[in-house]
């Protein structure tokens, strides 16, 4: 590995695990099998032991008909050799405010995978049961706001079309900020190492990290695994390089994005004003033709019931119509 120009940056900054390449790696490769197997059990509450040394990682290019921009050949898919043979595809959306793009991005890769891999046409009881985690910074049901929110296909009525088809997805920023208040006790259907491993996916202080790697009751070999791992990525100058660019491309992108926001908003707002200004206008002539009309009627001795009906206006309106007409008549 190439050694880390400490002068760059903070000799005491890291990587963290949230950047693509870096998660990747950590969950994605065949020698880190481990790792992603403590993930699953996890993720689907069930004993390690079941779930290590079964894990088979699947390349993805065969998939046809991928997003033009989709790196298919980095994504983390993989085979979960248990009593029910199982898919499952990890994604990392390291961005704060969950764009629908990305949603269908990852929506129409789940639907490809989870076609995938049939030998023959119409064996369709053949499928695997596929599930995609995404580890998000943000809610994907801002109403809702559960940590960990599984979608199926499924009916207005609520009916379940198939259970072989999910997507997860899980807050990680969300979760790490539970961890560090103590509050994530609450939650007894999740297990604590999950609020653990959030916060130190987002970790980029090393003695912090190194402190909640300790701190998380998980398996001490998964654990000094993770650490290892992470450090020694941290003195690869090319993916810190790479990661400290894209930060600063991140940051100047949502800059932008935000002044984008403001201008739109501002241009809004002024479009608003406008279209109320001319509203109000037209409304405003339209009254003053409505007087002119009331004020014949009330000089052609019309009753006040039939000058409402036809002008479409209360009898208290008119009335008051009417009190101008006579105060101005009698000036």
């Amino acid at each position: 590995m190439k050694t880390r120009n400490k002068l760059e940056t903070d000799p005491n900054s890291i990587v963290p695990i949230v950047f693509d390449d870096l998660f990747k790696i950590v969950f994605g490769r065949e020698e880190n099998a481990d790792i992603t197997a403590y993930l699953v059990s996890l993720l689907l509450k069930i004993p390690y032991e079941r779930v290590k040394g079964k894990i088979k990682f699947k390349s993805t290019s065969h998939i046809k008909k991928m997003v033009s921009e989709k790196n298919s050949e980095k994504d983390i898919v993989f085979l979960v050799d248990t009593s029910e043979p199982l898919k499952i595809n990890i994604e990392m959306n390291r961005t704060d405010y969950l764009e629908s793009s990305i949603i269908d991005r990852n929506v129409y890769f789940h639907s490809n995978l989870f076609g995938s891999g049939l030998k023959r046409k119409n064996e369709y009881e053949n499928l695997t049961t596929t599930i995609q985690y995404n580890f998000n910074l943000d809610y994907v049901d801002k109403i809702g706001e559960e940590l960990i929110d599984e979608f199926v296909y499924r009916n207005q009525r609520g009916y379940i079309l198939t259970e072989k088809s999910k997507i997860v997805h899980l807050n990680i920023k969300k979760m790490a900020e539970l961890w560090y208040s103590n509050e994530y006790k609450k939650y007894k259907e999740i297990s604590p190492i999950l609020f653990g491993l959030s916060a130190l996916m987002l970790e980029t202080d090393k003695k912090k990290f190194e402190h909640l790697v300790e701190s998380i009751k998980m398996d001490k070999d998964i654990k000094e695994q993770l650490e290892r791992i992470v450090m020694d990525l941290n003195v690869d100058d090319e993916l810190v390089t790479k990661y400290y660019d894209l930060e600063e491309e991140r940051k100047k992108m949502n800059a932008a994005v935000m002044k984008d926001a403001v201008e739109r908003i501002s241009e809004e707002m002024k479009t608003k004003l406008k279209q109320e200004a001319e509203l109000k206008g037209k409304l405003a002539g339209k009254l003053e033709e409505k007087k002119e009309v009331i004020f014949n009627m009330v000089k052609n001795n019309l009753p006040i019931e039939t000058i409402a009906n036809c002008t479409n206006l209360t009898l208290e309106e008119v009335e008051t119509i009417i009190d101008e007409f006579t105060n101005n008549s009698n000036k």
